[in-house]
């Protein structure tokens, strides 16, 4: 690459286009890097039609996002729910990248108490979902839910990189930016799963884990895949940790509660990103009928979102691309990729080919 990593001058928050799926890069003038889910990952193993070997969003897409900075040290890594089209690149991010620490939305002494290792039934009980637990033996479900999540625990293991699943209310990471304007905070908080999660339903996308980010007064809240249960219960809680300046749209856009009223009140933010596809490629998938109609979902709560907000405050990395959201902790500003902004493409690239 040749190129030297220079910090950022303010804070950044990028929603990488990964296409059906997200994957959102922290960055603070301090030199502190941090990834927040990390897309998909294709797994015909009889690589039918030659792409298994390279539809990883974390190989493909993530990976570069940081190598062509030189950056190769990540000091938090997470991951907000076991949905496939966040989990999938997290193996290959853990495998190449130097990780400090790993937070996600499962505990670690369900899915492998001391002494013991993962299995299909430990990785069950920890999601407390009556849905995954009838279609346990679903090639579907073995592959893009419970692999991805085996195979990042195995390269978390190898690494010996601590985990965590934090809880409501838990102060998650901070640190002190030195500016021209004066020191600036920022830390980063859980707002879900609750400490003892008991979800009526849905319960694997209700204990996603919820995360704050608050540099100065600008926040931004990354709700993960909460459905109405999870989502109501964030409502209720104060005001200063639900109101946000950004709000990403929850479940990627494929659920009717992706476009919940109640909570858009609640949170009131200036910004919003739909980091997502409604173009979702029936081969990444076995779910045939099921992916038409998240794609027929994402197009609906877009166009919901587009009649409540102003197009200079909503994106869409379908055809925005990469967003870009900036802050001095005073103000925040949004910029697109895809809307003229000049911007490099990552696709196809390998960490091999990055010269890092």
């Amino acid at each position: 690459s040749g190129k030297f990593h220079q910090r950022p001058r303010q804070f950044q928050l990028t929603f990488i286009d990964v296409g059906f799926g997200e994957a959102i890069a922290v960055q603070t003038p301090a030199g502190t890097n941090m990834l927040i889910n990390a897309g998909a990952r294709k797994w015909d193993w009889h690589n039918r039609d030659g792409l298994a070997d390279r539809w990883d969003d974390g190989r493909r897409t993530v990976a570069p996002f940081f190598l062509n900075q030189g950056i190769k040290t990540l000091d938090l890594l997470a991951l907000q729910s076991v949905q496939p089209q966040r989990s999938g690149g997290m193996a290959y991010i853990t495998d190449q990248f130097v990780v400090r620490r790993a937070v996600g939305p499962l505990p670690a002494e369900t899915l492998s108490p001391p002494g013991e290792e993962l299995t299909p039934g430990r990785f069950i009980a920890a999601l407390q979902d009556e849905y995954y637990s009838r279609n346990a033996r679903q090639d579907w479900f073995q592959n893009d839910f419970y692999h991805n999540w085996e195979r990042w625990w195995t390269e978390l293991e190898r690494n010996n990189i601590p985990y965590e699943r934090p809880h409501r209310g838990q102060l998650i990471y901070s640190e002190t930016n030195r500016t021209s304007d004066g020191p600036v905070e920022f830390k980063v908080y859980a707002l879900n799963p609750p400490e003892q999660p008991q979800f009526t339903d849905n319960g694997a996308d209700n204990q996603s884990l919820v995360l704050r980010l608050e540099y100065g007064d600008v926040s931004f809240l990354l709700p993960g895949d909460i459905r109405e249960e999870a989502q109501q219960e964030i409502i209720s809680l104060s005001l200063q940790f639900v109101q946000a300046d950004v709000l990403a749209v929850p479940g990627s856009g494929i659920r009717e509660s992706s476009y919940n009223p109640s909570f858009i009140e609640a949170v009131d933010p200036h910004y919003v990103v739909l980091s997502s596809s409604d173009r979702i490629e029936l081969r990444r998938t076995r779910w045939g009928s099921v992916v038409r109609e998240f794609s027929n979902m994402v197009g609906q709560n877009w166009r919901r979102y587009a009649a409540r907000f102003p197009q200079e405050r909503l994106f869409f990395t379908q055809q925005d691309n990469a967003v870009i959201l900036r802050s001095d902790g005073q103000t925040v500003t949004a910029e697109a990729f895809g809307r003229g902004a000049a911007g490099v493409s990552a696709e196809g690239a390998d960490v091999t080919q990055t010269g890092w």
